[in-house]
């Protein structure tokens, strides 16, 4: 696993581990949001709607994209 700090790009990793001030959730819609805002909102809501129930904002958070 490559461990890295900061802004990655062009990477061909499909996994991060973020350490920060945000929660885990804060990132996840942050990341839903730029894939699905746009061209589908529906999903975006679900997404947003599921992380707002989460007990524990730091558990580990999984979006998979097919």
């Amino acid at each position: 696993m490559k461990i890295r700090n900061g802004f990655v790009s062009n990477s061909s990793s499909s996994s991060f581990i973020i350490n920060g001030k945000h929660t885990c959730a804060d990132v996840a819609k942050r990341v839903a949001e730029i894939m699905y805002s746009e061209n589908n909102e529906k999903i975006y809501n679900i997404i947003c709607n599921n992380l707002d129930k989460l007990t524990d904002k730091n558990s580990p958070i999984y979006i998979i994209c097919k």
